[in-house]
């Protein structure tokens, strides 16, 4: 019986801030993050495919010594289907990308185009990231996959890379070109008799119902940073179409946490013992100013910061001109840049980035 395993934004690469040791190539944090893909591969080893919803890197252009770990972990899985996302892909012209050293793998699919693969009596139907407003042109890639002939019976699951905007979306959000509307997710699946539907793209977790199953925005597998805070993240989710059973297996790895006071540090870190996350704290309000509490929270084997108020605009503006130093390209310097400069609670990163690139691309205009 066909069982089907899904995450995304896995942002396998080398973050900058506290990324610790190096050691061939590869920083502590770097490590964390490739140790996360791989509980997520073993804990879908029983599954018919696993499915990476975008971003399985950080950058289009990757380190050699990352590639050649994410190869090692994909291997161990039965069969893995890659979709690319805006954070893997310099264009969208075919092998513009960073999935190209995945190919040669028997067991890994790498998804370029819109494609379909079938499971048993399930069908897959793959979108990954394409440029333009994808109000544009995603109706279309689903309505060209739904149209490919399939048996009688066979239930139609559909992943993607974009980010989905609902009543909760914050206003500047609710036009990005990157990410459609619920509602038109859900019209999609119901004229084209879609049960599930699981995304990346947008690293908060969440689900919704629909008339014949749900979508799962199934939310970053490691986040990428403090612009990611909390627990909810490191899901793999888990369908059994023919069984309408949906579930999801937390996966331990890198936690950003922001505390205010010596007892909800304490708590966290009782946590992240208690299920294996490794743990990052920013000490804010009154205890940025314990510099007791900050020696006393690294004692404890936590990599933490302090930033009294008025402080974390500069102690961003100086990582991010940190993390350009190690760029190859304008491209992977924009990302690097925008992935640890200061923004407002709220605000999007891959949306900024993304105004970015259209900006540069414009020569400015």
């Amino acid at each position: 019986m066909t069982k089907l395993s899904f995450v995304a934004d896995v942002h396998v690469g080398n973050p900058t801030a506290f990324g610790g040791p190096v050691q061939a190539g590869i920083n502590q944090r770097g490590r964390e993050v490739l140790a996360t893909l791989e509980r997520a591969v073993e804990a879908s080893q029983d599954s018919s495919a696993l499915v990476i919803c975008g971003d399985l890197f950080d950058t289009s252009s990757p380190s050699p010594q990352m590639i050649s770990e994410v190869q090692r972990i994909l291997m161990q899985a039965p069969k893995v289907l890659v979709l690319m996302g805006n954070h893997d892909m310099v264009s969208d012209t075919t092998g513009d990308n960073a999935l190209g050293p995945l190919m040669p793998l028997t067991n890994v699919l790498t998804v370029e185009e819109p494609d379909l693969f079938t499971f048993e009596n399930t069908a897959l139907l793959s979108v990954p990231f394409q440029v333009g407003d994808c109000r544009e042109w995603f109706p279309e890639a689903v309505k060209q996959l739904a149209s490919i002939p399939t048996p009688e019976g066979t239930i139609k699951v559909l992943a993607f890379h974009l980010g989905v905007i609902d009543e909760d979306t914050p206003a500047f959000l609710a036009k990005a070109h990157d990410a459609i509307e619920l509602d038109v997710v859900k019209g999609l699946m119901e004229e084209y008799g879609i049960s599930y539907a699981f995304c990346g793209n947008w690293n908060s977790p969440k689900k919704w119902r629909t008339s014949k199953g749900g979508i799962v925005q199934c939310g970053a597998l490691c986040p990428t940073g403090w612009d990611n805070p909390g627990w909810d993240y490191g899901k793999v989710w888990h369908i059994k179409p023919q069984q309408a059973l949906l579930g999801s297996t937390e996966i331990p790895g890198p936690r950003f946490l922001n505390v205010a006071s010596k007892v909800e540090a304490e708590n966290a870190m009782g946590r992240a013992e208690q299920t294996g996350h490794q743990l990052y704290l920013t000490l804010k309000g009154e205890a940025a100013e314990d510099r007791e509490l900050l020696e006393d929270v690294r004692e404890w084997g936590v990599k933490a910061r302090s930033v009294a108020e008025g402080e974390t605009a500069r102690e961003a503006t100086r990582a991010a001109a940190q993390a350009v130093r190690g760029a190859s390209t304008l491209n992977d310097a924009l990302s690097r840049f925008i992935s640890e400069m200061y923004l407002e609670d709220g605000v999007d990163r891959q949306r900024v980035q993304a105004l970015a690139k259209k900006y540069l691309s414009a020569g400015g205009k």
